[in-house]
């Protein structure tokens, strides 16, 4: 699992989302978290929400405050999923 936890980083989230999906190294999800930013970032990540790589696209209604909440909540959902088998 790759787990991209964001707050206001719009400038940098289509080239950071790009260069993971752009990897040699293709069995993984794709998590996006944003904390409830105030800038273009759900935008942008609404543009993969449908990209078969992600698995989910989560937009907290209120900012945690921490990015370690972030990541904490991409792991306990990350674990959550069924392992596949290739």
């Amino acid at each position: 699992s790759v787990i991209v936890p964001n707050y206001n980083h719009q400038a940098f989230l289509e080239k950071r989302i790009a260069s993971i999906l752009e990897q040699s190294y293709q069995d993984f999800e794709l998590i996006l978290l944003d904390d409830c930013s105030s800038d273009n970032s759900t935008e942008i990540l609404s543009k993969y929400a449908n990209h078969p790589k992600v698995t989910q696209l989560e937009v907290n209604a209120s900012n945690s405050g921490s990015t370690f909440l972030q990541w904490q909540k991409g792991l306990r959902n990350q674990m959550t999923l069924p392992i596949q088998h290739f």
